[in-house]
This record gives structure tokens, sequence and C-alpha cells, in this order.
């Protein structure tokens, strides 16, 4: 930032010639305006665009439920708790939406929530609150690591859910292999174990069969996380590179 000040803090006042205008400097201008900027301004800027959705209209009235926690890896069991404001809770254990698409029905994998679910292996809850014919917006939490056979403890859903068509998914050095039981659209992310996106390596339509990508310029001994999006439905894991 100094280099820039140096380079375009004098540009409005002597090379333009506009009267009026200081000489920007790093100390004077630009730290007391980031300091505004991450403290006072974009603090409180979320709640104030989220009331001009409501205002006008682009935010249901019923808010989304809220968990007890915000996922990421496990090391033992999580008793996993959603509450809503109002109306009932709605999830899903496949990474599909708890709603029909385009209407008010209940999706016919969703399961009304009762109480906690007792979290023990990797995978995504997706879950909306329903008041009437309003659902909420949709929220979501993955989770990755502990007991990998079993996702939530008495649940049927195992964490590759027979419907997605991604079956024998895992990972060798920089390669990560699947099969895919039908064709449709698949997007493979990657992410540092920190959550900062690294690569998107698939975003398109694969036949059905085999399937194997590299993940290049990795760096050696580094744990990442991938998610697998197929037709609507994800799943998540972890890829270790040695």
């Amino acid at each position: 930032m100094v280099a820039e000040s140096a380079r375009w803090g004098d540009y409005v006042r002597d090379v333009k010639k506009v009267s009026g205008y200081p000489l920007y400097t790093l100390n004077d201008h630009w730290f007391p305006r980031r300091d505004y900027l991450l403290g006072q301004y974009l603090p409180q800027r979320s709640a104030i665009v989220l009331k001009q959705f409501k205002d006008a209209g682009y935010w249901p009235s019923v808010e989304p439920p809220i968990f007890n926690s915000k996922g990421g890896d496990l090391t033992t069991y999580h008793d996993l708790t959603m509450t809503a404001a109002k109306g009932s809770i709605y999830f899903t254990l496949d990474g599909s939406d708890p709603r029909v698409s385009g209407s008010s029905a209940i999706a016919p994998n969703a399961s009304q929530y009762a109480k906690a679910l007792r979290i023990a292996g990797p995978g995504t809850i997706k879950a909306r609150a329903k008041d009437g014919t309003t659902w909420s917006a949709l929220a979501e939490i993955s989770f990755q690591g502990g007991d990998t056979a079993v996702f939530v403890v008495g649940q049927p859903q195992l964490k590759q859910p027979a419907n997605t068509g991604l079956h024998s998914i895992f990972t060798a050095g920089n390669n990560l292999y699947a099969t895919l039981a039908s064709a449709g659209h698949l997007r493979l992310d990657v992410y540092s174990i920190d959550g900062r996106h690294v690569a998107t390596l698939i975003n398109g339509w694969q036949t059905a069969g085999k399937l194997r990508t590299t993940l290049t310029h990795a760096s050696q001994k580094t744990l990442y996380l991938f998610k697998l999006t197929f037709e609507g439905q994800t799943i998540t894991g972890k890829w270790l590179v040695i």
C-alpha cells in the first residue's frame, strides 16, 4: 500500500490538477477509511440489506432454522439440534431440498424434526421451517470425519445415498475416483482445510461409468476437502495428498 500511495496519492492533485484534493497517504487516508469500513460500515450492512430484502418481499416471513453447531470436523458424536421461531422444521440427510421445487409441498424424502440428531460421520443436512404454505430460506450444515459408515445414528441414510448415482468414491494421491451409475450434471469443488476454495475440477455433464480427475498443483502432505454435487445432491469428504 505504501507503493500504491506513492504512485497514485498525488494523481488527482498534481497530475489532473484538480484543486481542493489532498495528497492521499497510507496513514492519513487509507488506514482511517479501512478501519471505518471494517469497524463501522460493514458490521451493520448485513442487517440493513436483509431488512431491505424483507421490505421488498424478496425474503420470506418465516426465518430459517438455527443449528446448535457450525459443522466441520467431528472428533466424537455430536447431538445436532434445530430451532425455528415459528412453524415446523423439515430436513433431509442426502443433501436434497426438503421443499419440492416451485411449490409449497414437502419433499418425499424430508423428515419433520422432533428431536436432536446424533451425528456420527460425514454428510450434509439441509433444513427449512414451514408455517402454513410459507417456507423459510434454506439452512445447510456439513460434517466431515467421524465414523465413515454412519452419518446419523438411528437413521437409514448413509453418507453416500443410493439415489445419488455416485459410488465407490475414493482418493489416491492427487487423483479422485468415482463411479456414476447414471449420466448427469456433476460438480467437484476442492477446499483447503480452513474453508478457502481451491479449485473447481469438474462442472458439467458426465456420462455414466468410471470417473477419474486430478488435483494439479496440489501441495504435498496436505489435507483438502472435496464437495461432489451430482444432480442437486451433495457428498463431502477429505482428500489427503501425500
